[in-house]
């Protein structure tokens, strides 16, 4: 079974430059659970938009943080995919046993 899923948060051009906000962005991506940020520079204004094709597919912080939980919520209910009884199941063995 593989590990839990990397997540990336895109923060793009976003920072517009600025370091400070640049590091705000990371506080607020690893606040709402994602494991990385990935970052963009670009010189020409005329590169970034904010109408761009891939802010169709962006989230808000809140929408983000739901999607990360949910995504966490699925790994924990798959499991490691090891087959281990639980501890319901070990009571009832001890006492099934005995016959």
């Amino acid at each position: 079974m593989p590990s839990s899923c990397f997540i990336i948060a895109e923060a793009g051009v976003n920072h517009n430059g600025d370091a400070d906000h640049a590091l705000r962005l990371v506080d607020a991506a690893a606040e709402t659970g994602a494991d990385a940020v990935k970052f963009q520079t670009f010189k020409a204004a005329t590169l970034a938009s904010v109408s761009g094709p891939d802010q169709k597919a962006s989230l808000e912080p809140i929408p983000f943080r739901a999607m990360v939980e949910s995504i966490r919520a699925i790994e924990a209910a798959l499991g490691s995919g090891e087959k281990t009884p639980g501890a319901g199941e070990l009571r009832t063995a001890t006492v099934a046993r005995r016959s």
